[in-house]
This record gives structure tokens, C-alpha cells and sequence, in this order.
């Protein structure tokens, strides 16, 4: 690996700060291509992440799409209902954590 690589690497978060904070500070130091390389670079790492992974879980992938096979019709039933509990538990946990609403109380009469 080149001396150039190998500092990117281990400072590359330094780099793409201050070259967003000189072009910022109006500098003429264009930014824009080290945003596209850091991109480019999460694009490649992502990519690969889910290749190895792939790689490595391919026969645990191949049981749990081949699991619903098995149970036929009851999965068609058993996981919309599985997903619509959970949402109905999430919907109904958020709206019990609401405030009141400030402008339904009319307790405040102002007499001018």
C-alpha cells in the first residue's frame, strides 16, 4: 500500500473536514471531488460488506427464504398479522406518549 493510501486511511476523516472547510471558508479549494471519493470508497465498502456476508450466511439465507415454503399458507397469514400487532403496539405506544393538545382547553377565559 502507498504512503498515500495509507494516510488516507488512517486520517481521512481530518482530510475531508478541513476540504469542506476550505472551500466553506472561501477558499478556492474545490470540495466536491473529495466528497465524490469518499463516496466512491463507502460505495465499495458497503458493496463488499454485503458480498462477504452473503458469502459467509449463504446456506443460513437459503434455510430462512425456504422456512416460509414450509409452512405454506400459515406464513402467508401468520406475518401480516405479526407485522400488523407490532405496528399497532408501536402506533398505540407513541400516541399514548403525546401531549394534551393546549388549544382544545378553554378553561382560560380572558375578559377585556
Amino acid at each position: 500500500m502507498s504512503p498515500l493510501n495509507q494516510f488516507l486511511l488512517s486520517h481521512g476523516g481530518l482530510v475531508l473536514f478541513l476540504a469542506v472547510f476550505a472551500e466553506q471558508s472561501g477558499l478556492p479549494f474545490p470540495a466536491a471531488p473529495w466528497l465524490l471519493l469518499v463516496d466512491a470508497f463507502s460505495l465499495v465498502f458497503y458493496a463488499a460488506m454485503y458480498v462477504v456476508l452473503g458469502f459467509s450466511f449463504h446456506r443460513h439465507l437459503e434455510q430462512m427464504v425456504g422456512f416460509p415454503g414450509k409452512l405454506g399458507v400459515i406464513a402467508l397469514v401468520l406475518l401480516p398479522v405479526a407485522v400488523g400487532a407490532y405496528l399497532g403496539c408501536a402506533i398505540l405506544k407513541r400516541s399514548s406518549k403525546r401531549p394534551p393538545n393546549l388549544s382544545q382547553h378553554h378553561s382560560l377565559n380572558v375578559i377585556s
